[in-house]
């Protein structure tokens, strides 16, 4: 570091470094300028120019499933930028309605039906705009299919343990949920489990006690089907 001054020298070992006064020779600092011309030195554009410059999207998440028509969306502020612009495209690309202006970095848009769509906002000023930036949003109202039932031990009965209880798969990604009990009325459960598989396997059983069963299938965007028959089953 620098001899001439020591005060700076001090601050910086107080701070851990180890560092140890030099003297300056004859033209350092062009030197020193000399060295730094070596490097690419990176500009941060924080002019009025946003043509270059990325939107960033804050919600909802890219390839986002919902059973919810009405909808909030947000991003985050760019330098610069005095307003922003919002549009909504169908899955071929066309726009629905025309575009909304905001100040803010957020907006709320209700759709009128179910599809996939895309969600596209720009950041503009006086002088140029930047580029869009896109994500997908799937609004979804329709209930999944029922799964099956695919365990059917005759006479309800079996020797396993644990009991694999089974059901069809209805569609990809889909979850289940599986509630047990030992009442057909299902007011003593003695299971409310969710799973993504097609199976659940049921442990603790009673020999000799009558289980019932129940499993219904629920979407990506949250969407449930009714519970399938409830079925029972005995370990003996």
């Amino acid at each position: 570091a620098d001899s001439s001054e020591p005060k700076s020298i001090e601050e910086l070992h107080r701070r851990g470094f180890n560092v140890k006064p030099c003297k300056k020779g004859k033209d350092s600092i062009v030197y020193g300028i000399d060295l730094l011309k070596q490097y690419n030195i990176t500009v941060i554009d924080s002019s009025l120019n946003l043509s270059s410059q990325t939107l960033l999207l804050n919600s909802p998440l890219d390839n986002y499933y919902t059973n919810v028509f009405a909808n909030n969306f947000s991003w985050f502020a760019m330098p610069n930028a005095t307003d922003y612009v919002f549009g909504i495209f169908n899955s071929s690309g066309i726009q629905i309605g025309s575009y909304q202006s905001t100040t803010g970095t957020s907006l709320a848009y209700t759709f009128t039906a179910e599809g996939v769509f895309k969600w596209r906002v720009f950041a503009q000023n006086s002088q140029s705009s930047s580029p869009y930036s896109e994500r997908t949003i799937t609004i979804d109202t329709t209930k999944p299919v029922i799964p099956t039932i695919t365990y059917l031990p005759l006479n309800d009965t079996t020797s396993l343990n644990p009991i694999p209880l089974s059901w069809s798969n209805v569609e990809t990604n889909a979850l289940y949920r599986v509630q047990i009990a030992t009442d057909s009325n299902f007011t003593a459960l003695i299971k409310d489990t969710t799973t993504i598989s097609t199976g659940y396997s049921f442990y603790n059983t009673t020999i000799g006690v009558y289980y019932y069963w129940k499993v219904k299938s629920i979407d990506l965007a949250g969407n449930m089907s009714t519970y399938t028959n409830r079925k029972r089953i005995k370990r003996q």
